[in-house]
């Protein structure tokens, strides 16, 4: 595997880990640009060596590329997602981090842009001198897994060209509407409001997640807008409760007024409220390394599943490469 930005130091960890496994694939890691390329980790069954010295008065690109498969490498498109919040307490953050986590899971490597003042991404990823940032095993034993790496804007700005393997960008977005960077918001594909059901919530909120979909769509006329159910409970005896605040959500929110705006369906996907997810930055009081509110407990992760869930629902609604 070779990066233009170089990998975490969990996801060299991870290599070395799975190169003592001789049922493991083969993997080497490499971080190159166009003057020079440095071997991070070479696998002990690796046949493949791509130091410098093995290679002839090429340009470092044209050498990577002879050593890439026949098979044409499609340029990767970039989807663009912004997480705003329509009043504290909803989950803005833990929703953003979680996405990308479920996204790195899927294969994606994930680029999480702190746009928040108070700069909670770098403190809750902050712990490599040099780059603030998560690496997500794989689903399946044997693979590498993906990085997430947070940026705040001015470093993506200057750097973006730099990470080409990346996909995905969510943007952890200011709550003042005005604050957010216009050309950033009229890069956003998608656009999530997370939102709780109680009725003084709906009641006192609805009007700012309509101005929020409206100064979202004064700069961007393309993104889709959806609200998100977050700290949803599901409870048989809730039901009747949950359809009611539902249906209220629907009468104080037309989301048929604009063509792009969307109510994300409890039955579709909902963020489930759980202690795992509720505790999960705990990480950073027992001074562990940053982790994830996807490990299994009793053989079930919810926020693992739910969050899987909206990785999905989107990627469903991705566009093939132009």
């Amino acid at each position: 595997m070779i990066s233009s930005n170089g990998f975490a130091p969990n996801a060299i960890k991870h290599a070395r880990e799975s190169g003592e496994n001789p049922r493991a694939p083969v993997v080497s890691l490499y971080t190159a640009n166009e003057y020079y390329i440095k071997e991070d980790y070479l696998h002990p069954r690796s046949s493949i060596s791509l130091k410098r010295d093995n290679f002839t008065n090429k340009p470092l690109i044209s050498m990577l590329a002879d050593h890439q498969s026949n098979t044409h490498r499609k340029a990767l498109r970039r989807y663009y997602f912004g997480i705003f919040t329509n009043k504290g307490g909803t989950g803005k953050t833990t929703v953003a981090v979680h996405l990308a986590g479920a996204f790195a899971l899927m294969g994606y490597n994930v680029i999480l842009l702190d746009i928040d003042p108070q700069r909670n991404l770098k403190k809750l990823f902050q712990n490599d001198e040099d780059q603030a940032g998560l690496h997500v095993p794989p689903l399946r034993p044997g693979q590498m897994g993906c990085g997430v790496y947070v940026l705040e804007n001015e470093e993506w700005e200057t750097d973006k060209y730099q990470y080409d393997d990346v996909s995905i960008i969510i943007c952890d977005c200011n709550p003042t509407l005005e604050e957010n960077p216009n050309n950033l918001v009229q890069e956003f594909d998608y656009c999530i409001v997370p939102t709780t059901l109680n009725p003084l919530g709906i009641a006192k909120n609805s009007n700012v997640i309509k101005r929020t979909f409206e100064k979202i769509r004064t700069e961007n006329s393309k993104a889709q807008m959806h609200v998100l159910i977050n700290h949803y409970i599901e409870q048989k005896a809730k039901e009747k409760r949950n359809n009611l605040l539902l249906n209220l959500l629907k009468e104080q929110i037309d989301f048929h007024e604009d063509k792009k705006s969307y109510l994300i369906e409890s039955n579709v996907c909902a963020i489930h409220r759980s202690d795992s997810l509720y505790y999960w930055s705990m990480y950073i009081v027992e001074k562990k390394e940053p982790q994830l509110a996807f490990e299994l407990h009793g053989g079930k992760c919810v926020p693992g599943d739910d969050f899987l869930k909206l990785a999905e629902y989107f990627r469903g609604r991705f566009e093939e490469p132009q």
